[in-house]
């Protein structure tokens, strides 16, 4: 038997309030409030008016002349160009609330000597605010990953208080980097896209305005050293702004326009102090120039070396390093020099053949075996050490994958080379998944480098790999992982990664072995040479 719920109340029809039970009553009726307006036209403003224009219906159907509608004051009209959005409002509102908790979280972490310097920026909201994002949380990551260690706290940030071009730069940097986290951490709502359309739109603004800086720079009566600093300066900058920007193209020509200006300038005649800079920009685009070496499409670049500083070379010794800087700097030296070996001749569309490329790798094999050794012997030192920073320990296992990705390369051919390379693989990504939760513990965003370093060595590892739980596994990590790499994207890698591997597994007849495929070398010489570590 159906009971109804006893603490609802029964309502009872026309007699039942003779019997005591409750009876429903109608609430009396309220008219709905809203304020008085006279928007109809003047004729019949007292009385209700359609307001149809240019003649309301009323008038017309009474045969009255309208007398049309009373111009609205002019104080009241805004051009549609100053009308904002509620979440362009409230973006622009929380700005300055964001310069002061940024201005007071970024304490500075470096020392510039001989240079007094506020670390604050003359300059509106937007100026202060992507200034502050830029100096606290930006140069972070570059300082982690690429030589000169120095170059952006020391070199970039003084120039800013006297440049306007070097200062619009970095203002779009920041500006650029601080909308990369907030689409990353936000949800997809249409607030959350409008204002990060603004963003996009300021970076774009100051950009631009970098750019006019530096025209109006060289258009002078003539062309200083000065003027050729500012220049590569805001070429680096360039570069790492349209890289975060994921305008890869526009990054590459800005690299050979640094290497031409390089390369058409004598700065063996140059002041002694700004040789040193040049040295520095020429070093740090050296770094970009290897990110971009083993793409698919040639690009012209003019060879970097002679003017970047000089690199550190590996001893006949077998001590340990003394440093892990020491150990960085000379593995950079081998990557140099494998960068101009393994990139080819640029003019043959012939694919390179493997075993010219082994032999291309063999003056390499006793170098890094004595790198392995010296830093096996650095590294068993510190593994017993207590409480290690976590900077160590990241800058440990950069080198420890560094120190895979060159074994990858230098695996000889033999009759167990398909076992080892596999065990090398996952041992690389290991190391990567155990990079990524350091990373993930210490800094807890999403990170941005320079130069393209883990994404593009775990893309060719399962590109050449017909193990689909193993491909599974990396494009798994890259989508779980997200961060960008100079070029490289990870979430966009890991499609790529994905797409091509289901396109091999639905054609057979494409998928070659390891061995039978004509560019495995040459995309394994590359793909180590991405990180500078």
């Amino acid at each position: 038997m159906h009971i109804q719920n006893p603490n609802h109340a029964l309502y009872a029809a026309t007699n039942d309030a003779l019997m005591g039970l409750p009876v429903r009553t109608k609430a009396p009726r309220v008219r709905a409030f809203s304020p008085k307006v006279r928007t109809g036209c003047i004729t019949w403003y007292v009385a209700k008016c359609d307001e149809e224009k240019p003649t309301c219906r009323r008038c017309r159907e009474s045969q009255v002349k309208c007398d049309g509608y009373a111009p609205v004051p002019v104080s009241q009209k805004k051009p549609a160009s100053q009308k904002q959005t509620a979440a362009k409002k409230r973006a622009i509102k929380q700005t300055q609330e964001m310069v002061q908790h940024v201005a007071s979280q970024s304490q500075p972490r470096f020392i510039i000597q001989g240079n007094r310097l506020n670390f604050d920026i003359d300059g509106g909201v937007y100026d202060r605010m992507f200034f502050h994002h830029f100096r606290a949380i930006t140069i972070v990551d570059f300082v982690h990953v690429i030589n000169p260690r120095d170059f952006w706290s020391q070199r970039v940030l003084p120039m800013c208080y006297n440049d306007p071009a070097v200062r619009n730069t970095v203002v779009a940097l920041g500006a650029a980097h601080y909308l990369y986290l907030q689409k990353l951490q936000s949800s997809n709502s249409g607030d959350t896209n409008a204002s990060m359309s603004h963003f996009e739109c300021v970076a774009i603004q100051y950009y631009n305005n970098a750019i006019a800086e530096l025209v109006k720079l060289n258009n002078g009566d003539k062309s200083t050293w000065d003027t050729q600093l500012k220049t590569l300066t805001c070429c680096l900058l360039f570069i790492c702004l349209e890289n975060i920007l994921g305008r890869s193209e526009e990054g590459i020509r800005h690299i050979q326009a640094g290497a031409r200006l390089l390369k058409n300038s004598d700065f063996s005649i140059a002041p002694q102090n700004l040789q040193q800079l040049m040295q520095e920009i020429a070093t740090v685009l050296l770094h970009f120039f290897v990110d971009v070496a083993y793409l698919e499409e040639e690009h012209n670049i003019p060879n970097m070396v002679p003017y970047a500083l000089p690199t550190t070379e590996i001893g006949d010794g077998l001590e340990p390093f003394s440093s892990l800087q020491e150990a960085k700097d000379t593995i950079w030296d081998l990557d140099v020099k494998m960068a101009y070996v393994g990139s080819g001749k640029p003019d043959s569309d012939e694919a390179p053949d493997p075993e010219c490329c082994m032999l291309d790798v063999a003056p390499f094999i006793e170098p890094f075996k004595r790198w392995k050794i010296k830093f096996n012997n650095l590294i068993s030192s510190q593994i017993d050490s207590p409480n290690v920073p976590i900077d160590v320990q990241r800058e440990t296992v950069n080198l420890m994958l560094r120190r895979c990705m060159w074994d990858i390369m230098l695996l000889p051919e033999g009759k167990n080379s398909d076992e080892e390379l596999a065990k090398l693989n996952h041992e690389l990504v290991d190391l990567v998944e155990l990079l990524y939760s350091i990373e993930a513990s210490s800094i807890g965003r999403p990170i941005f480098v320079l130069e393209g370093d883990t994404i593009p060595a775990l893309y060719f590892s399962g590109l050449f790999s017909e193990d689909p739980v193993f491909v599974q596994r990396i494009t798994t990590l890259l989508r779980e992982s997200p961060r960008r790499e100079g070029l490289w994207d990870s979430r966009q890698t890991a499609d790529k990664l994905s797409a091509e591997f289901r396109s091999l597994a639905a054609c057979p007849s494409k998928n070659c072995s390891l061995k039978a495929c004509p560019f495995y070398k040459r995309y394994i010489i590359y793909f180590t040479l991405t990180s500078s570590r």
